[in-house]
């Protein structure tokens, strides 16, 4: 999936003059070098895995948990798929979800918001009174890659308003500081909000 500019020279001349950015700085250059490895490159294929696995993993578990869903119930499938249609999801600041419900095969909401333009812009009652009506019990605000946080804290206004409704945030990828920013501004007790990340 990676496309670099079709004028981009090869890896090794881009390495190159990578480099040569701190080209009075040995010890940057070195720096710069040692991180090459560390980069991470997330091609489509790679997300849509990725979509996967934060559905199975910790959305699952969560659904399951605030759900109080029995795992001996034999009926479990059909109570767990009922949850799901029970659950609103959007985007926390933009993500386009319609690719993360259709690896996953999610179906029954075609309004797919962006958590932080609500906050912006929406009458947050009006919003909460809707997806009370369409039968909505709790919401789960995902996006691809949380960085420092500062999306979070934007979506927050709406997000806290839902309560009692429970929230869940699932950054698919998300950098220390944005935990950190969780950690320090948003985990409060006796909150709505949840925070599990891929």
């Amino acid at each position: 999936d990676y496309q670099p500019f079709p004028e981009s020279s090869p890896f090794f001349e881009r390495l190159a003059e990578w480099l040569d950015n701190v080209r009075d700085d040995e010890t940057s250059q070195q720096l710069l070098f040692e991180f090459v490895p560390w980069l991470l490159f997330i091609g489509r294929r790679e997300m849509e895995t990725m979509y996967r696995a934060a559905f199975t993993g910790p959305i699952t578990r969560w659904i399951i948990e605030d759900a109080q869903l029995d795992l001996a119930d034999p009926d479990l499938p059909k109570e767990f798929t009922n949850a799901v249609r029970e659950t609103y999801f959007g985007s926390l600041a933009g993500m386009d979800v319609g690719g993360f419900f259709r690896v996953n095969g999610l179906a029954g909401q075609s309004d797919r918001p962006d958590f932080r333009a609500l906050s912006r812009f929406a009458d947050f009652d009006t919003f909460q009174d809707e997806i009370s009506d369409d039968g909505f019990r709790r919401v789960v605000a995902i996006e691809d890659m949380v960085g420092t946080g500062t999306q979070m804290l934007e979506a927050s206004p709406v997000l806290e308003h839902l309560a009692p409704t429970s929230v869940l945030i699932c950054p698919i990828v998300v950098a220390p500081a944005g935990v950190e920013t969780w950690l320090t501004n948003l985990k409060k007790p006796r909150t709505n909000l949840a925070f599990s990340p891929l």
